[in-house]
């Protein structure tokens, strides 16, 4: 649960500072600015990691 909610804070804080200072940018850009800076890195690592990320049953 701790880190549920430490990875909420960590994208919901910074959208404080950053949504006002790129406010012309429309929302639709920083939507795909926030796909790009989440969604590479983890297709990246389900790539290099070939799917193997759960526990062994």
């Amino acid at each position: 649960m701790f880190f549920a909610n430490l990875l909420h804070a960590s994208i919901g804080a910074p959208q404080l500072v950053w949504v006002p200072l790129f406010a012309g940018a429309g929302e639709e850009t920083l939507n795909l600015a926030s796909l790009i800076a989440f969604g590479l890195p983890a297709v990246l690592i389900v790539i290099l990691t070939h799917g193997r990320l759960g526990y062994r049953l």
